[in-house]
């Protein structure tokens, strides 16, 4: 899918972005759908501040939308998820709830941010913006550093940084920051299930060490906007598992669906690959090296 991450509405234009909607969503801003219409093959609304006679809009927002019933109940209940009816979602804003994104003058500069808006009008969950906030803030957990992502950090919403391993209680965005200086890297959404189109038996499964196979690339073109590939098995068995994100001794995720069972991840970087600091530790309980 050619759908990428545009930052701009021209980008947007250009890679078959379509405004959805004359009306500003409050705190978030234009929503734009890839060819106009959000589908499972596109599960993602873009939201950009107004574009005007001499400036493109920025993006100001997204919102990923879960198909199937796959946003765990209990995040609905908590409002981290809207109910729909053909998709429940999660909406984040990139912008500070001071800032009118709707308006036509220039936006203002401001630092990394990152805010998940609850649903119902019940205000904001605020993703850490460093890796010393998160550690403050006592409720995230450090998880492993990954090759051109950087070191994940976790929250449970019933143990808070004692995870759980409950799939219904892992926060659905994960954050990873810098090795180096702890700032801001990216984000993903996950998902306690398969969302991507893959068909494991013709695909195979990705070995991130190894140059792609010519099934695979194929397969990589027919894929939805989630990650690429069968998934990150529940059950701790290489190259691709969920635990490989967290730093625990023990790791026994629960709860994900399918067969086997899948989580599934989204990426959105906020900094270029070339700028992320390299890894000096493993995934795992090799994760906790750089703490000893």
């Amino acid at each position: 899918m050619g759908a990428g991450r545009p930052t701009t509405t021209t980008e947007a234009t250009a890679n078959n972005w379509t405004k959805i909607d004359e009306k500003c969503v409050l705190h978030l801003g234009y929503p734009w759908a890839f060819q106009g219409e959000v589908t499972e093959g596109a599960p993602v609304t873009l939201y950009f501040s107004k574009e005007t006679q001499h400036d493109d809009g920025k993006l100001t927002g997204i919102a990923v939308h879960y198909y199937d019933g796959v946003a765990p109940a209990k995040m609905i209940e908590n409002s981290i998820f809207s109910k729909g009816t053909n998709y429940d979602t999660i909406q984040v804003a990139f912008r500070n709830e001071d800032t009118d994104v709707c308006g036509e003058g220039l936006l203002p500069h401001n630092d990394p941010l990152v805010d998940v808006i609850l649903a119902g009008d019940k205000g904001r969950i605020s993703i850490p913006m460093t890796d010393d906030v998160a550690e403050k803030s006592g409720k995230w957990a450090r998880g492993a550093c990954l090759s051109n992502m950087g070191t994940h950090w976790e929250h449970d919403i019933v143990g808070g940084s004692s995870i759980t391993f409950e799939a219904e209680n892992l926060f659905p965005i994960i954050p990873m920051y810098d090795e180096k200086d702890g700032s801001f890297n990216a984000i993903f959404f996950q998902a306690p299930a398969p969302m991507q189109n893959w068909d494991d038996d013709y695909c195979g499964v990705p070995n991130p060490s190894a140059p792609p196979t010519k099934e695979i690339l194929e397969c990589l073109t027919k894929t939805n906007m989630w990650d690429g590939g069968p998934g990150n098995m529940q059950e701790n068995v290489p190259p691709l598992y969920m635990c490989s994100n967290f730093c625990a001794d023990t790791c026994e995720l629960t709860g994900a669906a399918g067969s086997p069972a899948i989580f599934t991840t989204m990426h959105w970087w906020f900094v270029e690959s070339a700028n992320i600091t390299a890894c000096a530790t493993g995934i795992g309980p090799d994760a906790r090296q750089s703490e000893e």
